[in-house]
């Protein structure tokens, strides 16, 4: 019996021989493109050049100087530095974090915390140099007090100006950073996995070997990474203490305090190690790392088969909340003294001179306004982008994760003066001019503000996911007729607040708080005005870095509480 040809062409659709477009792709096509614009075009740029010499003729001579002796010198120093900070700011901040999130500490305080942290971590630069200055140098309140009861440091070699006194101020914004980056990691350990190991018969000690450290393993060798290349890339504060000058152990005698309006002379004693700023690239190996919230197979079974036919004894929870409240207490009093030392030298200006001429200056207002505009449009734009990214590689293209994480990280191999020259040698001539209007210049600004966001901004957001079920979250709301913006804005959203709130925290102190690229888009953003008056004044300086923090730590807490909201879970069966 045979079949119409009308039958036939209904059971089978012709080939019409032309391969069709991925459709899975889609979701990440916002973030490539934006990426291959504003960072991938501008690095391929930078990389022609340096092969090539004025006339445009091939050229391996760039490359030639970096083997002279004192750049491997300053190659070194910036490795070592940013080697220690990474390490002691991993392990103080990881303590510091679990302390505040499952160390027994009122729930309170951990809001705080996380908004400190946010600002504290981009307190850096010419601010952050002063409030050590200020503090431990060879004049600061804290060096008065030891000289008082009989010691001198500067006595017994220390100094600002070494290794230990740069990894000192380092950590300063080291440590926060290391605090919001692995807070997600620690909120994803189940309390249902230590009641389950103290079922079994289990010590603190076997918990953390067998299960807590195999779950955060990858956080924490991941962020150590990232707080390396965040340390290396570092170039405004190291700038600040050094005076420029790109020399390593060379002694040169800078003005980091100028003469205050009645001549007298705040400065202090001469750097003696200077750093150069350089792009590395240590930070390729985060790509592909492994995921956060996975249990380590046959943790439990371990702990189990160690056990002893007796139950051990259980370690008293009060131990835990002790060590809690003294990391803490230690972590209070190291952020709190340099913000003392220069409340305390902007007080020397009799009757609040400092403050008073400080509130009166129109500028301090127009660029603050300008900056917290800046940094509002830069936190939507990267929300924006990264959510749906870091979501649909999740869901739909695992194998391209490495790329996009690879991608993400640019920004810190790629220091900020280099980007904003690439930024500007590619967008300042058709057909992508934008650096010849005002409007092009803010575009341009935030574009290449959302760049600097993206470590923090992803790794936040793909931490926070990490530690959810999307899949059967997603399935769920697909079977219940829900859409992709339904998902994306009832279900995933929601679960991710934290995660968001933390890069969300950085983005903003990121932006407030940037000068090079500022400066170098001649931007009126708060950086620029306070490296003007540093500059200029003595005592000015000093204020408005306190009104700054204060401000930006009263915005972050606004962002908090608008963050809280109805914190209800969605659960969905089989999803634990």
């Amino acid at each position: 019996m045979t079949q119409s040809p009308e039958v036939l062409g209904a059971r089978i659709a012709p080939r019409s021989g032309r391969r069709r477009f991925p459709t899975n792709v889609f979701g990440v096509v916002p973030f490539l493109v934006f990426a291959i614009l504003f960072l991938v075009l501008p690095t391929i740029y930078l990389f022609v050049g340096s092969v090539q010499t004025k006339t445009g003729a091939f050229t391996l001579d760039n490359f030639a100087h970096l083997t002279r002796p004192f750049t491997a010198a300053a190659y070194g120093a910036s490795i070592e530095i940013s080697l220690v900070t990474a390490v002691a700011a991993g392990i103080l901040g990881f303590l510091l974090a679990y302390a505040v999130i499952a160390g027994g500490l009122p729930g309170p305080l951990r809001t705080g915390i996380m908004t400190f942290s946010g600002v504290a971590s981009n307190f850096a630069g010419v601010p952050l140099a002063l409030a050590f200055v200020f503090t431990i140098g060879r004049t600061g309140f804290i060096t008065v007090i030891l000289k008082s009861i009989g010691f001198d440091p500067y006595g017994s070699g220390f100094t600002i100006y070494s290794k230990v006194g740069l990894e000192l101020v380092y950590l300063y914004f080291q440590l926060p950073l290391m605090v919001l980056i692995i807070a997600p990691a620690i909120d994803g350990l189940k309390k249902e996995w230590r009641e389950a190991s103290e079922n079994l018969g289990a010590t603190s000690f076997q918990y953390w070997r067998h299960i807590a450290l195999p779950v955060l393993l990858p956080s924490l060798l991941g962020s150590v990474i990232l707080l390396f290349g965040n340390a290396f890339g570092a170039q405004a504060t190291a700038f600040a203490l050094t005076g420029g000058f790109i020399r390593h152990a060379r002694r040169q005698e800078p003005r980091l305090c100028p003469r205050d309006r009645h001549g007298r002379d705040h400065g202090g004693d001469p750097p003696r190690l200077l750093l150069a700023e350089s792009p590395g690239g240590a930070l390729a190996a985060m790509s592909g790392g492994p995921a956060i919230g996975v249990r380590a197979p046959g943790a439990l079974e371990s702990i189990e088969s160690s056990a002893s036919g007796s139950r051990p004894r259980r370690e008293r929870p009060t131990r835990t909340l002790i060590g809690s409240w003294l990391m803490l207490l230690f972590s209070i009093s190291y952020f709190a003294l340099p913000l003392v030392g220069t409340l305390v030298f902007s007080l020397k200006d009799p009757g609040f001179a400092a403050y008073r001429d400080t509130l009166k200056d129109p500028q301090l207002y127009k660029t603050l306004g300008y900056s917290f505009l800046i940094a509002i449009i830069t936190v939507i734009v990267s929300i924006v982008l990264l959510v749906p990214t870091a979501f649909w590689v999740r869901l739909r293209l695992p194998r391209l994760r490495p790329i996009v994480e690879f991608i993400t990280l640019l920004p810190f191999v790629i220091p900020p003066i280099v980007l904003v020259y690439g930024l500007l040698t590619t967008f300042s001539k058709p057909p992508l001019a934008l650096t010849g209007s005002n409007l092009g210049s803010d575009v341009l600004l935030v574009c290449a503000y959302v760049v600097l966001s993206f470590p923090y901004m992803y790794r936040s957001i793909d931490a926070g996911l990490r530690v959810i079920d999307i899949r059967t979250l997603t399935e769920a709301s697909q079977s219940l007729g829900a859409g992709w913006v339904t998902i994306m804005w009832r279900v995933i959203l929601p679960n991710l607040r934290v995660s968001i709130l933390s890069g969300a925290f950085l983005t903003l102190a990121v932006v407030v708080g940037e000068f090079t690229i500022a400066n170098f888009l001649a931007r009126p953003m708060f950086a620029t005005y306070l490296q003007l008056i540093s500059g200029n004044l003595a005592y000015e300086p000093a204020a408005v870095a306190l009104i700054s923090f204060g401000i930006t730590w009263a915005a972050m807490g606004v962002i908090a509480l608008l963050g809280r909201g109805r914190r209800e879970k969605i659960n969905v069966a089989g999803a634990h």
